[in-house]
């Protein structure tokens, strides 16, 4: 590919992977940047669009080797050294970097991290900041160092969140500031007069990986608390969760009643209102959650209070069920133990 007007010359070396590094791998392309070598990331089974497959067919036409993974393995390390690239451009990739790439390139590596650093370093930046019902959002175009997240700023965009976003609404504006930021920024890398600001350690936290199991809802939060996860693990994701009758129960849409109903007994979790074509009205630690969009396991989304029909029902692994789970397996260990114990006394081997 010829390179373009906008092009730098530099040579270049992408690492990344998502919707974002498609689309920024794409841009770079398109305007004849020297692309020598990608390195796509391999998409986890549930994503629901296959970003690595399109980033392999984009260097197919483009004529650009590519390699599919979730890290970079020895082979494809000592390839890139080799190429000894000008730059690194890191977008939408999920493992760290060994420092034989982060110091091949003669202009280091550069990424964007899906926050304002130094705060959040680490995983699903935009998912915790609407948990933790953030004012704001943002992207960091950075140097990368040995160190997570580390390295020097070379520019931030803000994102405000409102609260009624969801996590799959910032990253939409999260994808598209992200390449925004490389694309203007990269001629000034390239030429070296990128600034670079030291990040303040004093300042910096961390957010810990997140796993599908860490969306159930502690009917004991505020309602503010509760519906701020459901908007965060909200589709794509794989939902905030309750159990209803014993069985895993998502919960895909909701939002807290604002003014809440005062109730002078209180039972977490405890189903307080039925509102016929609008949803299901949920007791919290605090305030009332209204369930909207829920989906039991094994069953269609659906309106919470087609699935939801009585105020007598407490959603949640609740005490008492989780009493009767335990009177049950012991009942069963107490059955089993008894027929070993009769079958011995019979001469019978288990």
């Amino acid at each position: 590919m010829s390179a373009g007007s906008d092009a730098t010359g530099a040579r270049i070396v992408f690492i990344g992977g998502r919707a974002h590094g498609f689309e920024l791998l794409g841009r770079l392309l398109a305007r004849g940047e020297r692309i020598e070598r990608i390195f796509a990331l391999e998409e986890d089974a549930h994503e629901p669009r296959r970003f690595d497959r399109e980033i392999s067919a984009l260097a197919a036409r483009a004529g650009v080797p590519c390699t599919i993974g979730k890290r970079l393995s020895p082979a494809d390390i000592e390839q890139l050294v080799a190429i000894a690239p000008d730059l690194v451009l890191v977008l939408g990739w999920r493992t760290i970097l060994p420092p034989r790439v982060i110091h091949a390139p003669r202009l280091g590596c550069f990424g964007v991290h899906d926050s304002l650093l130094p705060r959040y370093r680490g995983f699903a930046p935009t998912n915790w900041a609407v948990i933790n019902r953030e004012p704001a959002a943002g992207v960091t175009l950075w140097r990368l160092n040995e160190d997570v997240d580390a390295g020097e700023i070379v520019a931030q965009r803000e994102i405000p969140i409102s609260p009624c976003d969801t996590a799959a609404d910032l990253y939409e504006q999260v994808r598209q500031a992200a390449v925004a930021l490389v694309l203007e920024h990269l001629p000034a890398i390239v030429a070296g007069t990128a600034p670079l600001a030291a990040q303040d350690e004093a300042i910096a936290t961390y957010a810990c990986a997140r796993t599908p199991d860490d969306g159930l809802i502690d009917w004991r939060l505020p309602s503010e608390h509760i519906a701020a996860l459901v908007r965060a693990l909200t589709r794509p994701y794989p939902g905030a969760y309750t159990y209803l009758d014993g069985r895993p129960l998502r919960v895909w849409s909701a939002r807290a009643l604002t003014p809440a109903p005062v109730y002078e007994g209180r039972i977490a979790g405890r189903v307080a209102k039925l509102h016929r074509g609008t949803g299901v009205e949920v007791l919290c630690g605090s305030g009332s959650l209204m369930l909207l969009e829920v989906q039991a396991e094994d069953a269609a989304p659906c309106r919470a209070d087609e699935l939801i029909r009585s105020v007598r029902i407490t959603l949640g692994p609740t005490f008492q069920e989780l009493y009767r789970r335990l009177t049950s397996v012991e009942g069963e260990l107490a059955r089993l133990r008894a027929r070993v114990e009769d079958g011995a006394a019979r001469g019978v081997h288990a």
